[in-house]
C-alpha cells in the first residue's frame, strides 16, 4: 500500500482543487490550484514506493477522479468543443468545413463556450466518434469529465497489468492513480489524451500473445491522436513485414471508413492542423530559444529534429523505451506544451519504473499560473518567468529522480 501520507496528500489535494474550482468567481481564480497541485504531486511522486494490488489501484484512481468530476472546467475549455463537434456530427454537419461559429444555432449556450470557434475541427476519426458518444448524453461538462475519468481508471489498471506481467514492481500504477496530472487532465479537463493512452497501454499488454488485437488497439490510438503511430515498427518486428503490412492496411481502411462522413471536406481536413502547427505556441522549451535566431524557420527545424528523434526511437527493441523517447522528444521540441501533453512522457516513464516525469509533470502543471493573467476577453499573457520556473522545475525533478533511483552499494 502507498504510504498513508501520500494517499492523504492526494485526497486532500483533490478536495482543495475541487473547492477552489467550485468557488472560483472568474477563470483566473483557477490559478490557485497550483498551490495544492505542487505539494500533492511531490508527495505522491516521492511517497509511493510499495507494490499495490490491482483492486486497490483501481479504487484509489476512481476516488481521486470522481472527486473532480462536475467541477467547472476552468483549467481548459477543450471539452466544450468536443461536445459541440459531437452535436454537429449527430446533426449531419461536417465540422471540418463548418466550424462552431457557423453552427451556433445548434446549441447557442454551448457554442458560446467553444474557444476559437471560427477554426474548424482538427481531430482524427476515433476522436470524432468519441465526441458523438459524449454528445448523445447531453451538453453538460460533467459528461466528458466522467468519460475521461473512467477511461483513466482503466489506464491505471492496464499499467498495473503491464508491470505485473513483466515481473516489475507495480508501485508506478499506484503513483499514476494518485498523481495530479492524470487526475486533473481526465476528471477536470476531460481531455482526449487518456483515451489515446488507453489504446497505447492496450497495445503493450496485448502485443506478446495477441498481436492482431494489439494492432487494432494501435489503430484506435492513431484515430484519437497521431502519436501511437510510433508503434508501427514494433508491430513489424513482432508480426514480420508482410503480416504487419496487412494489419496496418486493415487498420488504415477502418480509419478511412470511420472518417467517411467528413471526407467530403477534402483539403479542408488539414486546415486547422496547419493553423495549429504554424501559429500555436505556449511554454515550449527549445522553441523560444531558437526562434530569435531562426525566426520563421524555427518550426521546420524542430519538425525535422522531431522526425529524427522518432526514427531513432522507434528502432529501439523495447516499445516502452520507444514511447518514452518519442514522448520526451515531443515535449522538448514542441512549441506548445500544455500540461495534458505531459501524459505522453509520464505514462511510458512509469511503465519503465522511472519517477523522472512524475516529478517533471508537477513542475509543468505549474504553468496553470498563466490563468491568473486572463483578461476579460479570455486572452492570457505568459510572463517571462513562466518557462524558467516550469522547465527549471523539470530539470530539478529529473536530477532528484536520478539520485533517488540510483542503486546503492553496500
Amino acid at each position: 500500500m502507498p504510504r498513508p501520507a501520500a494517499v492523504a496528500a492526494a485526497l486532500l489535494g483533490c478536495l482543495i482543487c475541487a473547492i477552489v474550482l467550485h468557488l472560483a468567481q472568474v477563470r483566473a481564480d483557477a490559478a490557485w490550484i497550483v498551490a495544492a497541485v505542487v505539494p500533492w504531486g511531490v508527495a505522491v511522486s516521492l511517497g509511493v514506493r510499495e507494490d499495490v494490488p490491482l483492486l486497490r489501484v483501481l479504487a484509489l484512481a476512481a476516488v481521486a477522479r470522481l472527486t473532480l468530476v462536475g467541477t467547472p472546467p476552468l483549467l481548459s475549455d477543450d471539452l466544450y468543443r468536443y461536445l459541440f463537434e459531437g452535436q454537429a456530427l449527430l446533426a449531419g454537419h461536417n465540422p471540418f468545413v463548418e466550424p462552431p461559429a457557423t453552427l451556433a444555432a445548434l446549441d447557442p449556450a454551448l457554442a458560446a463556450r467553444v474557444n476559437h470557434a471560427d477554426i474548424p475541427s482538427i481531430y482524427p476519426p476515433v476522436a470524432l466518434l468519441w465526441f458523438q458518444l459524449l454528445a448523445l448524453f447531453g451538453s453538460a461538462a460533467w459528461i466528458p469529465q466522467l468519460g475521461a475519468a473512467l477511461v483513466d481508471v482503466g489506464n491505471a489498471g492496464l499499467l498495473h497489468r503491464l508491470l505485473d506481467r513483466d515481473g516489475r514492481p507495480t508501485w508506478p500504477a499506484a503513483l499514476y492513480a494518485l498523481h495530479p496530472l492524470p487526475v486533473l487532465e481526465s476528471a477536470q479537463g476531460g481531455h482526449l489524451e487518456p483515451l489515446a493512452v488507453l489504446a497505447c497501454l492496450g497495445f503493450l499488454v496485448l502485443l506478446p500473445r495477441r498481436p492482431w488485437l494489439a494492432s487494432a488497439a494501435m489503430t484506435a490510438g492513431i484515430g484519437v491522436k497521431l502519436l501511437p503511430v510510433l508503434f508501427v515498427p514494433t508491430l513489424v518486428r513482432r508480426l514480420g513485414p508482410a503480416r504487419a503490412l496487412a494489419a496496418v492496411t486493415i487498420g488504415g481502411l477502418a480509419l478511412v471508413a470511420l472518417a467517411a462522413p467528413v471526407l467530403s471536406a477534402g483539403p479542408a481536413l488539414f486546415e486547422a492542423l496547419g493553423t495549429y502547427s504554424r501559429h500555436w505556441s505556449f511554454n515550449g522549451l527549445v522553441h523560444p530559444l531558437l526562434e530569435p535566431w531562426l525566426e520563421d524557420g524555427t518550426r521546420r527545424v524542430l519538425g525535422a529534429l522531431g522526425l529524427l528523434v522518432a526514427l531513432v526511437a522507434t528502432a529501439l527493441p523495447d516499445p516502452r523505451w520507444a514511447w518514452y523517447a518519442v514522448g520526451t522528444g515531443f515535449l522538448v521540441l514542441s512549441p506548445t506544451v500544455h500540461p495534458w501533453y505531459v501524459l505522453w512522457a509520464l505514462v511510458p516513464s512509469l511503465a519503465l519504473g522511472r519517477r523522472d516525469w512524475a516529478l517533471g509533470a508537477v513542475a509543468l502543471q505549474a504553468s496553470y499560473l498563466v490563468l491568473a493573467t486572463l483578461d476579460g476577453a479570455g486572452s492570457w499573457a505568459p510572463q517571462p518567468w513562466l518557462g524558467p520556473l516550469t522547465w527549471g522545475g523539470v530539470a530539478v525533478g529529473f536530477l532528484y529522480a536520478r539520485r533517488l533511483d540510483r542503486p546503492t552499494v553496500p
